[in-house]
């Protein structure tokens, strides 16, 4: 009689990649489905790619799993944006557009100028 190991656990990808488009850490999902992350990347390396061939870690599955979560998240906050939201506007400026709200210092000749850069919503 062989050796026999405890059954095995099947796991419904659907739901490890909902986890990957919410950015869960390989340990979280194995913790959420009651498994080692061990085991989690055995099963990982069991699936197929669109190509036909297999993943051959964790982070090369999380990375094409996790990018509609990317998407998803940037579509989001450019809508938040463009209601108005002030800050998200100023963090979509500054993260896409190079933008600042620091001081600029000119000098012409031996005159310093100096430009405070002010938000229009701070002075009401």
């Amino acid at each position: 009689m062989g050796v026999m190991g405890r059954p095995r656990k099947e796991l419904d990808f659907k739901i490890v990649e909902a986890f990957c488009r919410s950015f869960s850490t390989g340990q979280e999902i194995a913790d959420s489905f009651g498994i080692s992350y061990d085991t989690l990347l055995a099963r990982i390396k069991e699936q197929q790619k669109p190509d036909g061939s297999y993943y051959e870690s964790f982070s090369e599955f999380f990375k094409e799993k996790s990018a509609l979560g990317r998407t998803s998240l940037r579509a989001k906050q450019y809508k938040v944006a463009m209601t108005g939201n002030v800050g998200m506007l100023k963090w979509l400026g500054a993260n896409y557009l190079d933008q600042t709200d620091k001081s600029q210092v000119e000098t012409i000749g031996d005159t310093k100028i100096y430009i405070d850069i002010v938000d229009d919503d701070a002075r009401d």
